[in-house]
């Protein structure tokens, strides 16, 4: 369960979704007025994801909506690309 700010409004909503996927689905119901959920794809490249040393917590953020994830408990991402990135990410932070 990811719930994701409106940034522009102050109001949550829950999705049953990774982080990653639960901002890009608000910002396309929210912002875009897009249900078709099979496109949402086309939003992927408009996420921002902010990286945080402190307790491995990061925001993810597409246009107005954020969600917070932590790295090694959720599943930021979607799909193997960017699960690559995060292991890559947590390969750094154990060695340090």
């Amino acid at each position: 369960m990811t719930s994701v700010l409106d940034l522009k409004t102050g109001t949550f909503t829950d999705y049953t979704l990774s982080p990653f996927d639960a901002v890009v689905a608000a910002y396309a119901q929210r912002e875009r007025r897009d249900f078709s959920t099979w496109m949402y794809s086309t939003y992927h490249k408009q996420v921002t994801i902010t990286k945080s040393c402190k307790d491995g917590i990061s925001v993810v953020s597409c246009g107005n909506q954020s969600a917070l994830a932590q790295w090694g408990r959720e599943r930021m991402y979607h799909n193997h690309d960017f699960e690559e990135e995060k292991e890559n990410q947590n390969e750094k932070t154990q060695r340090s």
